[in-house]
């Protein structure tokens, strides 16, 4: 990508209160004594990460990781995010075009971009290899989850929302920035599936990739922490398919109904 800076996308379509703020006051600083600043512009997801942080000890560890990392980190939905400035956390040009070019390239209207990060690379050294990781944004579409499942009819939607927020987070901010904030290196980016990889019967030992290996662990500290049992519990993904969010279930139901 032209330009002083480049910008990598990092997509997942699938997604800070008073626990957030204590670990930011006792957060270490690095050997430049920086300090992250984490973000957050939505109230929905604002209260799905502290949900989150206090019921999973992964998520903890990984906030924990980016809290005292240096690296900057803006969370929000997408068009409040490409609309900050610069000195709020908001993008740079490119960037801004890098994180809504993810609206524009879903796939279809019906397999609309709900959660990605994207990540600023620093110029590639001079030995060729990629710079490092200089700010990460994480995007989640809250209003569209929001309207599906609330448009479902399904019992108490509030909570639908949260856990799937939960989750999304679990997935792009706890794996995809967890991965990469204390070293600054993309190397370490911890990656999605192929767009066709699916373990299933036919390949049942087909192994998970890093990003839903950490989504998973996360589901099961939820599951574990909240004594949730039978449908109320997490399911945890085989697939890079939404099958398991509520509001792609929601989103399935909705257009089984439409004539």
């Amino acid at each position: 990508m032209a330009g002083s800076k480049a910008s990598q996308v990092l997509r997942a379509s699938t997604v800070l209160g008073l626990v957030l703020l204590q670990a930011l006051a006792s957060s270490p600083l690095d050997a430049q004594g920086r300090q992250s600043t984490l973000h957050v512009t939505d109230a929905r997801i604002d209260a799905a990460l502290t949900r989150l942080a206090a019921n999973s000890a992964t998520a903890a560890r990984a906030l924990k990781t980016i809290l005292g990392s240096g690296l900057p980190v803006t969370v929000g939905q997408p068009l409040e995010l490409a609309s900050l400035p610069t000195d709020e956390g908001g993008p740079d040009p490119l960037e801004r075009d890098a994180l809504l070019a993810q609206l524009a390239d879903a796939p279809s209207p019906s397999d609309p971009a709900v959660a990605w990060t994207v990540l600023s690379l620093a110029p590639r050294r001079s030995d060729g290899t990629l710079g490092a990781v200089e700010r990460a944004w994480v995007a989640i579409d809250v209003d569209a989850v929001e309207a599906w499942i609330h448009e479902s009819g399904v019992d108490a939607p509030g909570a639908r929302v949260q856990e799937d927020l939960m989750v999304i987070l679990a997935h792009e901010l706890v794996a995809h920035v967890g991965s990469v904030a204390a070293t600054r290196r993309i190397e370490d980016f911890c990656d999605d599936p192929g767009p066709d990889w699916r373990r299933g019967p036919e390949e049942p030992s087909a192994p998970l990739a890093c990003s839903l290996i950490v989504e998973n662990r996360v589901r099961r500290e939820l599951n574990q922490s909240l004594g949730l049992e039978g449908p109320a519990r997490f399911a945890e993904r085989t697939s890079y398919a939404l099958d398991v969010m509520n509001f792609e279930r929601a989103r399935r139901s909705e257009a089984l109904r439409r004539p």
